[in-house]
């Protein structure tokens, strides 16, 4: 049934641009550490390409812990790093 939910446009691109700020986060360390630092040492799951309910998992964790991601990028150190001028 999630397979089928996602492939719904607007969830498969949600769906999608999760996956991908996760990877960006897992492959910049200074990136990650600064995310625990804003959720409380809490990591983000890292979604299996063979499971499809991990990536609807890792959605919810985006959900869950969007304050918090939402106050690091207006962080200070944020805007002096690098990230915020990188597409």
């Amino acid at each position: 049934m999630l397979e089928d939910i996602g492939k719904i446009s607007y969830v498969k691109s949600a769906l999608q641009k999760c996956i991908f700020i996760n990877g960006y986060i897992y492959s910049h360390i200074p990136l990650l550490n600064m995310m625990r630092k804003f959720t409380g040492g809490r990591n983000l799951h890292r979604p299996a390409i063979t499971r499809f309910a991990t990536s609807f998992i890792t959605l919810a964790q985006f959900h869950r812990l969007k304050d918090n991601l939402r106050k690091m990028v207006h962080y200070d150190e944020w805007n002096a790093s690098k990230w915020p001028k990188e597409a």
